[in-house]
């Protein structure tokens, strides 16, 4: 199936790289001494000079929305113009192998030969090849001079194996190859007799003077053949199938009267039994703010031993796909594609994890640069198995600022098969190593989990953020580790724990932020959201720690900060980075959300609540996001991507979300109450820009509709289940004012304006001080089984400047 995007309307420590087979201590990793093999040396050739990024088409704004930003805070749900990724072949060199890949199927050539590998679905369980060589020429007892191998080269859509005396051609075209032989007429007299050998798994039959090799799956066809002459002059070519080759026997008299050069001209086609089904999985993307638009990747499965890395250019205005190529489409299996773009070179950077070369049975990390245009360079080993590990899982991040020297730092795990470790390797835009490895976790008694790195340093920052669940081995507990890393390599700050060792939860699939552009209040060092998810029952919660340098100010519950239901699974949370918010994107009871929240003063207020598009059902771990802001400019929105199943296979889908323009939370939520009868949670938001002398405005959903309420307001926060009665729970303490009475419409929804120097309070108003942090709920009416009651909001909690 082709591919659909629609869019959703304190002190710093270094840690020295260290071998593997460390020792526990409470200050974190030691240096102990153990070699390990030395890393590869990589040339990659010569990096860009100058640094100069060409006039950008869609210049980088400062917070000004696009055409598409149709209204605020939205997941927009335009349609977009579908890309048929296999309306034209494509065509790689690796390793001296010519490939090439067509709708349904895919071929490569070497000197030994030829190879065509139909297409059976992405359930086949390997691939079949079936092997074709030109064995012999033969007229009157004359055998033409063969060379023993091929000299190949690809002009056009046609690949030629010259075998001296002989051509052997291949025409592609998307759902078909056309194998000929091409010589001048032979001396002698009689018939030409070709011997082609071939050799596949695929059991072959006779089909009148066609030749069928095919499995319960399908088939691939050799067609019947026909002789033509320089002059278009054609007649049937028998065939024969001898149980290893096929024998072609041009007539004598055709080939006396022969003008020019002789060709014998059969077809190779496939036929699939089961639908057409190619499934695409893994998804991920990175934007290059010159051309405004993303570069995404994700795995093509031709196999099950044969899974490919396709990637495509996405607009980032219409979500328009174009420019289709391959990273990989060879024989190896490359899973797991990660990409990112560094700003200077505009170059993209792909990392798999790849079967080894080396080290059978093993992982390597390969890698292939995209240029901004879409040009690729040779793939690459960038770091190989060795017999003590395999490497895996890789992730990588770019760097945003625009230096000289340029760089992407790519983390994965060595797996020893006892544990693993987190090790990270700085590579600049010739993919050379700009630092030897580091290792990031690596203690032998703890297995460091799937790594993940920030998409980009981001404007005005120079450190990568990377995090990993833990697990202590000894005891079974798990915990979360994060680590900040300098762009050039030269410093690390960490690592730290995130969630230290707890015992019953594990955690998992971890995400990270790039930097924002908000500082902490206290520090001036710039906030970044880690995201995991816990699985202590059977139902997966989402968590969300809010950082600035080695110190985690907040980990907050997503479903209790939405006031959402909690007996649903929320997992999969990716984070995309906007200068002034953190857009989250996860997975819940099957269904894709969104939740839009800024920094304040160490915890995370929230500008939009839980949007959510019920079409669309992304596969568990695939979803994946980036934002216009990781590649350099200021807009306010993010693209996502997954891989979705459609009832036949898995395509990928995706769809952006933008936050609000103009919009400030000033308020963090906390508390968690009681569902009404709208089925949904009344949730309170505050606006504003904190100042005790500026409007406040204070405002309520998922109430019921026409009903009455009010807002409650106190200095002190408080936790009151059934507070006079109510089902709800009361969240304020100490005096509780009460003021702004609404009723909540055909939209369930109210408003205050407040004004901080005039706060309800029981004996008059009160004026919010600088530093004073005040607490806000909401309380409705409400029925239950046709019974009055009452219920209350979540609470926001306000620390005015």
């Amino acid at each position: 199936m082709r591919p659909m995007f629609l869019a959703l309307g304190a002190a710093a420590s270094v840690l020295l790289p260290t071998a593997h087979g460390q020792t526990d201590t409470e200050q974190g990793p030691v240096s102990r001494a153990r070699p390990h093999a030395p890393l590869p040396e990589i040339q990659r050739g010569v990096p860009p000079t100058g640094g100069v990024v060409p006039e950008r088409h869609a210049p980088a704004s400062t917070g000004i929305p696009r055409q598409r930003a149709t209204q605020d805070g939205a997941i927009d749900a335009t349609a977009i113009i579908p890309f048929d990724r296999h309306a034209t072949v494509y065509y790689d060199v690796t390793g001296g192998t010519h490939w090439a890949r067509g709708r349904t199927y895919k071929a490569s050539a070497d000197a030994s030969g030829f190879s065509y590998i139909p297409f059976l679905g992405s359930d086949a369980p390997r691939n079949f090849p079936v092997h074709f060589r030109l064995a012999s020429v033969e007229r009157d007892g004359v055998t033409f001079q063969l060379t023993d191998t091929a000299d190949v080269h690809r002009v056009g859509d046609r690949m030629v194996l010259d075998r001296g005396g002989v051509e052997v051609r291949y025409d592609f075209a998307p759902e078909s190859v056309e194998q000929s032989f091409a010589f001048a007429r032979p001396l002698g007299s009689g018939d030409v007799t070709l011997h082609l050998e071939v050799t596949s798994e695929l059991a072959a039959s006779m089909e009148g003077g066609a030749l069928r090799f095919a499995n319960d799956l399908g088939s691939a066809n050799y067609g019947e053949a026909i002789v033509l002459d320089g002059t278009g002059r054609q007649a049937a070519v028998a065939s024969r199938w001898d149980g290893g080759s096929i024998e072609l026997t041009v007539p004598g008299t055709f080939v006396d009267t022969a003008v020019g050069p002789i060709v014998v001209d059969p077809l190779l086609t496939t036929t699939t039994i089961d639908e057409f089904s190619d499934d695409l999985l893994n998804p991920d993307l990175a934007y290059d703010a010159v051309e405004d638009r993303y570069l995404a990747v994700y795995e093509e499965q031709f196999s099950g031993t044969d899974f490919d890395v396709y990637a495509q250019f996405v607009d980032a205005t219409t979500l328009n796909a174009t420019l289709g190529r391959y990273i990989e489409l060879g024989s190896a299996r490359w899973t797991g594609p990660k990409v990112a773009q560094q700003f200077n070179s505009r170059r993209f950077l792909v990392v798999a994890q790849a079967d080894s070369i080396v080290v059978a049975g093993s992982t390597d990390i390969a890698a292939r640069f995209c240029e901004g245009d879409g040009t690729l360079e040779d793939a690459f080993v960038l770091k190989g198995a060795t017999a003590a590990y395999t490497c895996e899982a890789p992730d990588i991040g770019s760097e945003r600022i625009d230096l000289v020297g340029s760089y992407y730092c790519v983390v994965y795990n060595r797996d020893y098969g006892t544990d693993r470790d987190v090790a990270a390797i700085i590579v600049d835009t010739a993919g050379n190593y700009h630092t030897g490895e580091i290792t990031l976790g690596g203690f032998v008694s703890r297995d460091e989990g799937v790594p993940a790195v920030s998409k980009s340093t981001m404007t005005g920052a120079t450190r990568y953020i990377v995090a990993w669940p833990v697990e202590d081995l000894n005891s079974g507990d798990f915990g979360v580790q994060a680590v900040q890393v300098s762009f050039s390599g030269s410093t690390t700050y960490g690592p730290f724990f995130v969630e230290p060792f707890v015992g019953g939860t594990e955690y998992f699939d971890v995400e990270v932020s790039g930097l924002s552009a908000r500082n902490n209040p206290g520090t001036g060092q710039q906030y970044y959201a880690i995201s995991y998810d816990d699985s202590p029952s059977a139902v997966t919660d989402a968590f969300i720690a809010l950082c600035s340098a080695q110190t985690v100010h907040s980990i907050e519950e997503l479903q209790v900060i939405e006031h959402a239901t909690k007996n649903v699974n929320d997992d999969n949370v990716v984070i995309a980075t906007l200068a002034d918010h953190f857009i989250f994107g996860y997975v819940s009871d099957g269904t894709l959300n969104v939740t839009i929240a800024q920094p304040i003063d160490g915890r995370l207020g929230l500008t939009e609540r839980r949007l959510t598009r019920s079409d669309a059902n992304p596969s568990p771990g695939t979803l994946a996001v980036a934002s216009p802001y990781s590649g350099g400019a200021d807009f306010r929105d993010c693209t996502f991507l997954w891989s979705e199943w459609d009832g036949a296979d898995y395509d990928i889908e995706g769809v952006y979300a933008f936050a609000a323009v103009g919009v400030e939370a000033s308020g963090t939520q906390y508390c968690y109450g009681v569902q009404n009868s709208s089925g949904d949670r009344a949730f309170i938001q505050a606006f504003g820009d904190r100042s005790r002398f500026s409007t406040q405005t204070l405002s309520v959903s998922s109430v019921p509709l026409n009903t009455f309420g009010f807002f409650l307001a106190s200095t002190a926060s408080g936790l009151t289940p059934n507070a006079g009665g109510s089902q709800g729970t009361l969240c304020l303490g100490g005096n509780i004012g009460r003021f702004g009475i609404y009723n909540s419409g055909s939209s369930g929804t109210g408003e205050f304006l407040l004004n901080p120097q005039a706060i309800a309070q029981p004996t008059g108003t009160a004026a919010a001080l600088a530093g004073q942090t005040w607490c806000f709920q909401s309380w409705h009416r409400d029925s239950v089984g046709g019974s009055a009651t009452s219920n209350f909001s979540n609470a926001v909690a306000i620390p005015f400047l």
